[in-house]
């Protein structure tokens, strides 16, 4: 098979793919906002920050970091407390409940589907079929990222 055809095929399968084992969110499920997300991803890359170290980050005022933050704490999705090493400084983090929300929202196909499906293949298949899938978003030392 030519690149071009493969490419068609691949676009082919993927939407089928995507499309098949998209995670659907139960009605009346909590979805976070993009906003939310982006606050729950930020806290697990950095660690614990205060609302002046998130404002500056996104680049918002604090009172309007300070606001989605009390929103967040009120669906009980992140804690404030005390700095242990200065107590004037208060550190907002993820609760449990914060931590499985990012977990269950981050990536838009369902484990459980996929496990499924993944269980009809051999592992040689799904050996290969990860392999394929990990070469293609690996970047490519002989190409620029803008390429």
């Amino acid at each position: 098979m030519h690149i071009r055809e493969a490419s068609e095929e691949f676009s082919r399968c993927y939407g089928e793919i995507y499309m098949r084992f998209y995670r659907r969110v139960p009605v009346g499920e909590y979805v976070p906002t993009p906003e939310t997300l982006a606050v729950l991803r930020h806290l697990t890359d950095t660690g614990p920050l205060t609302v002046t170290e998130a404002a500056r980050h996104f680049e918002r005022s604090q009172s309007a970091m300070s606001e989605i933050l009390d929103r967040m704490e009120g669906r009980k999705l992140l804690e404030r407390y005390r700095d242990t090493r200065d107590r004037r400084r208060v550190l907002v983090w993820l609760t449990p409940h914060g931590q499985a929300v990012l977990r269950d929202h981050v990536h838009p196909l369902s484990v459980e589907a996929l496990a499924e499906a993944l269980a009809g293949l051999g592992p040689g298949q799904r050996d290969a079929l990860l392999a394929g899938m990990q070469a293609l978003i690996r970047p490519r030392p002989d190409r620029k990222e803008t390429e």
